[in-house]
């Protein structure tokens, strides 16, 4: 028994179902496990406390991975030595073998991975899901940006992505007509599709509220996209329930 491990795991009942549950695979349902990082206990503060780097489980997992204690350095020289080791690892094994061998180790038997595009996917056991949310910011969004300027550079990032999905869509810039836009998005599902996505994330709730008018298409059809137009729309508001 871990030094983290609850104390019921080894009593009575929970033992038995404990001992059954080791012997399933896990299905990560939400992981980030392709983004580079660095170690960066300032983030601390942020995380719940079983998420913090202070937390011995966390330590535990190094250990048991990478082979790394924490000695008298501290943390920050135990996770520079994991980020060594992990480097060697990949040198060894290649970027896929790597993460392949990591869900081996961690017992996980599929991992869906959300990121804007599907390199470094496998549509096997790495499973892309891409994000909804950089298919819903073609209109300006000055004043979300000026209304929360924390998001400002996200907002810039969600629309650059569009940039790369019209380039594929071999469009050279949103479509004129909300129709024509239309069009795009279900070319562009479709294509996610084809390239082994398996869901499709939104991550509005971290930029503005969830208030989506249900506008009739009638109306939405209204405003063009081109710059005229896009000045006359109330910025994301006005926009149809089925792009939200």
């Amino acid at each position: 028994m871990k030094s983290s491990d609850p104390w019921w795991r080894d009593v009575g009942p929970f033992a038995e179902i404990a001992s059954r549950l080791d012997e399933v695979w896990a299905i990560d349902v939400h992981t980030h496990l392709l983004d580079a990082g660095s170690f960066d206990p300032r983030l601390d503060p942020q995380m719940p406390l079983r998420l913090r780097s202070t937390e011995p489980s966390y330590w535990e997992a190094v250990s048991e991975r990478f082979g790394i204690e924490v000695g008298p350095g501290g943390i920050e020289a135990a996770a520079s030595d994991a980020t060594r080791v992990r480097a060697d690892m990949i040198d060894r094994l290649g970027e896929h073998g790597y993460w392949i061998d990591h869900l081996d180790f961690t017992r996980t038997e599929i991992a869906l991975v959300n990121q804007e595009f599907p390199e470094g996917t496998d549509g096997s056991r790495l499973r892309w899901v891409p994000y909804g949310s950089d298919l819903i910011y073609p209109l300006p969004s000055d004043s979300l940006m000026a209304r929360s300027p924390k998001h400002e550079t996200g907002i810039r990032s969600i629309q650059s992505d569009l940039q790369r999905f019209l380039t594929e869509a071999e469009l050279e810039e949103v479509p004129a007509d909300l129709d024509g836009y239309m069009g795009f998005v279900d070319r562009t599902l479709a294509r996610w599709k084809e390239q082994g996505a398996v869901a499709v994330k939104f991550f509005e709730a971290y930029l503005r509220t969830l208030l989506f008018e249900d506008v009739p298409l009638d109306a939405a059809r209204g405003p063009s996209m081109k710059p005229a137009g896009r000045r006359r729309c109330r910025e994301m508001r006005t926009w149809p329930s089925r792009t939200s």
